[in-house]
């Protein structure tokens, strides 16, 4: 780029900062009767008007089995499944489904768990919605060491599984996809590794449409023992497959520092037909994980993103789309209270969070696994730790939509807005604006698609108030660009096309 000029910027008066306690309409809490460790997973709605949550509880110690409940939406239980298990195996199910009367929920069923080896098949249960009845079982050796499902999505005649595995003998995971008839019979199944023996590991939702399959995880692990001495523990991933599961493309993105504690993962995703809300966290170190948001289209082109730490690490583990094209994140944090706690974001459709509540103690831990949206409320599924046992136990959380008002952001929280670039696209000039709730130090960074600074960052300290900065784009070539705003420890990027 030929040059970056601040051309002008005009004070506006600061907005507040401000956080909210969470006020649930209900907490429905399961507390196992042998006071051991249990933990609940996702949360699925029926279009009757019914909730199916799944939990893993023990049953033989250390045994774990799959249990699943069914709830209306004021938190009373319909049934609740005995429960799948096996005095020789450990039962898990990640992930829970609905249709035509058919609840499906996907784990991994494992029967040997030694100190040097773990051997879990992927496994996948069709219960009777209205009695709880198991339907059938059926599991999935692929390539028989160690196989699980954290993807899980229901057609009219069929079943994709999405998750990873390992072969016997090997150190590292690749990608696994799957599609059964509605009957669990496998009609193809694939496995992407991108190489040079790391691991791929798929977590949490997908989305599929008429011709290819979206998913999140983590890429470029090295494995044990080269993962304790490398110094990089990968990147979050999306990937793109076609309905078969042949590879398309996939895109990457995490701090890359070197730090053997640095961890980056892509924990959650949603759609809405049109484009991906993947969420995660990306850490340059221990403690110091960041939460991202980061909003793709199709062709996986990054849109927008937000990301964000406090004083102790939190990371986003699920996302859910609500009215209105806003768009709601459960996020785990450990930077208030002594203990970790749910933070529920609000973002509007152009990315900007208009909305942070807390729920838990300040003495014991309370994290989330998956959130919903469903008639008017949200429903987010997760886990406490007990006052009186000190066990983990089930949690689920019911907020009605019109208890949640825009709180502005919490304190701590970089308060910024950092609007589309106009023009866009943009041939010779561009004006980005933003905004800033408070006086600041403020970075500004384009850089291209493969994440080359296109120049000199701008760096300065900013007043509270809306500022406008233009540039000068006559020597760069027509393209994709993404624009970055840091502003503490919180960064904010969209996109940029310049056309010739």
């Amino acid at each position: 780029m030929k040059k970056l000029l601040l051309v002008t910027f005009v004070l506006l008066a600061a907005l507040t900062h401000a956080q909210a306690p969470l006020q649930p309409a209900w907490v429905k809490i399961i507390t196992p009767s042998n006071s051991v460790d249990a933990k609940a997973w996702s949360v699925t709605s029926s279009p009757e008007g019914h909730l199916y949550w799944s939990t893993n509880q023990p049953n033989f110690s250390p045994l774990i089995a799959q249990k699943l409940y069914k709830l209306d939406t004021a938190g009373n239980s319909l049934w609740t499944t005995p429960g799948i298990y096996d005095l020789h195996q450990d039962n898990k199910s990640f992930v829970v489904r609905e249709k035509d009367g058919i609840v499906y929920t996907a784990g991994k069923s494992c029967y040997c768990i030694h100190l040097n080896q773990v051997c879990c098949d992927l496994s996948l249960v069709a219960w009777n919605a209205m009695t709880g009845d198991t339907l059938w079982s059926r599991t999935y050796d692929v390539f028989g060491e160690y196989e699980e499902c954290d993807g899980l999505v229901i057609e009219d005649s069929s079943i994709f599984l999405t998750g990873w595995a390992r072969d016997s003998g090997a150190t590292w995971f690749d990608v696994l996809l799957m599609e059964t008839d509605l009957s669990g019979n496998v009609l193809w199944q694939k496995t992407w590794d991108e190489g040079a023996g790391m691991d791929e590991k798929q977590d949490g939702h997908i989305f599929i449409d008429n011709t290819h399959i979206f998913c999140t995880g983590v890429s470029q692990v090295p494995p044990s023992p080269a993962l304790l001495t490398s110094g990089f523990k990968g990147e979050a991933t999306i990937w793109k497959f076609d309905r078969t599961g042949n590879y398309v493309d996939h895109k990457t993105w995490g701090y890359n520092t070197g730090s053997p504690l640095e961890f980056d993962d892509a924990l959650g995703m949603a759609s809405d037909g049109t484009n991906m809300f993947a969420v995660g966290a990306v850490s340059p170190g221990l403690f110091n994980s960041q939460w991202f948001i980061r909003k793709y289209d199709k062709n996986l082109n990054l849109i927008w993103q937000d990301e964000w730490g406090g004083s102790g690490g939190e990371d986003g583990r699920a996302v859910a789309l609500g009215p209105l094209g806003n768009i709601f994140v459960a996020v785990n944090t450990f930077s208030y209270g002594n203990s970790g706690k749910i933070a529920l974001l609000k973002y509007s459709p152009a990315g900007q969070l208009v909305a942070f509540y807390l729920y838990g103690s300040d003495s014991l831990k309370e994290t989330a696994q998956d959130i919903i949206y469903f008639q008017d409320a949200l429903y987010i599924s997760g886990n406490k730790i007990s006052a009186t046992s000190g066990k983990q136990e089930p949690l689920l959380i019911k907020v009605d939509l019109s208890s949640l008002v825009n709180t502005g952001v919490v304190s701590g929280y970089a308060g910024f807005t950092l609007e589309q670039n106009v023009p866009n696209p943009a041939q010779a000039y561009t004006q980005i604006r933003f905004t800033l709730d408070a006086p600041g130090k403020v970075e500004l960074e384009v850089r291209d698609i493969q994440g080359q600074l296109v120049s000199p960052p701008i760096k300065g300290r900013f007043a509270a108030g809306q500022h406008r900065i233009q540039l000068d784009l006559s020597q760069v070539a027509a393209g994709n660009y993404l624009y970055s705003l840091k502003v503490s420890d919180r960064r904010f990027t969209r996109m940029l096309n310049i056309v010739k």
